[in-house]
């Protein structure tokens, strides 16, 4: 809308959108629109805020119009499956202090996926500034988390979905979180009768293909090589080794795929047909008494 005010004027005819009818309104009340300083940042409120200050506030229901009336968003659903987000968490640091096993658990969420962990001063000076102050000087200190127990639950690696899907097919992730939990399973479990160099467990389905056949290899060579990094930075390692070879090394990463499967089918039938004349001689007997009936 455009008019031109002279002194003589007191109040204008505004319509908001183009259809809509005018009303008067007193030129005294305009005034320019509130800069939207937090527009594109989404937080996530948890805890007591209550720092020593004098604003009163101490609660996300109190912190809340604040962040919406300069632009910004707050989510307030369970954030365990938020890991590809990238919000910014506002607590205390007396909720940072507290037994690691008390903190909540939306700080140790946001903790396991990086997001920046503020007071709330950060949200405050922007709606009094109306500019967006420099994040890094409302950062709380994670002394508390930095070193808590290697076991605790805040050092646990999260795997965000992106990265899987940035490193290889779902599929070949599948394959490949099924080889990470058997190589960390305890030499004991190793040791028993029933696991992979023994007789298999069931019928062989189908021949791995190449990169699993390939990545299978790669894995515990890269895993103890780098025990520092994330399965999905293992993957993505593979991913990019994988896409270095050649047509003909594939080729061969394929026929040792199809190979094992191979070898595999015929000791099942073999185990199939021994345990047709003596069921009992088999630990996995049950299952092949049950494969014997379907057969027959």
């Amino acid at each position: 809308m455009v008019c031109e005010i002279t002194p003589q004027k007191t109040r204008l005819n505004v319509a908001v959108k183009p259809k809509e009818r005018p009303f008067l309104v007193e030129i005294s009340s305009l005034h320019e629109p509130v800069p939207q300083v937090l527009s594109g940042h989404t937080f996530v409120i948890s805890g007591w805020l209550n720092e020593k200050d004098k604003s009163g506030i101490t609660n996300a229901e109190q912190l809340t119009p604040i962040i919406l009336s300069n632009g910004g968003k707050v989510f307030t659903k369970d954030i365990s499956g938020a890991a590809d987000a990238n919000f910014i968490l506002v607590t205390s640091q007396k909720e940072l202090e507290k037994d690691v096993k008390k903190i909540n658990k939306s700080i140790v969420h946001a903790y396991q996926y990086k997001w920046p962990l503020v007071t709330k001063q950060f949200v405050l000076h922007a709606d009094k500034e109306k500019v967006l102050p420099d994040i890094e000087n409302y950062k709380l200190q994670t002394h508390n988390l930095d070193n808590a127990p290697t076991n605790a639950l805040v050092h646990v690696k999260v795997v965000k979905q992106s990265e899987l899907l940035a490193s290889g097919t779902k599929s070949a992730h599948r394959e490949l979180k099924k080889l990470m939990r058997r190589k960390r399973k305890p030499a004991s479990e190793e040791n028993g009768s029933n696991k992979e160099n023994g007789p298999p467990k069931q019928k062989p389905k189908r021949p791995a293909n190449g990169f699993i056949v390939f990545a299978t290899k790669k894995f515990a060579r890269l895993a103890k090589e780098n025990p520092e990094k994330s399965m999905s930075e293992i993957n993505k390692m593979i991913s990019q080794e994988w896409k270095s070879l050649s047509d003909e090394e594939r080729k061969q990463y394929k026929e040792m795929g199809q190979s094992d499967f191979q070898q595999k089918t015929d000791e099942w039938n073999r185990v199939l047909e021994t345990t047709r004349t003596n069921p009992n001689t088999h630990p996995n007997n049950g299952i092949l008494a049950f494969a014997r009936m379907t057969r027959n």
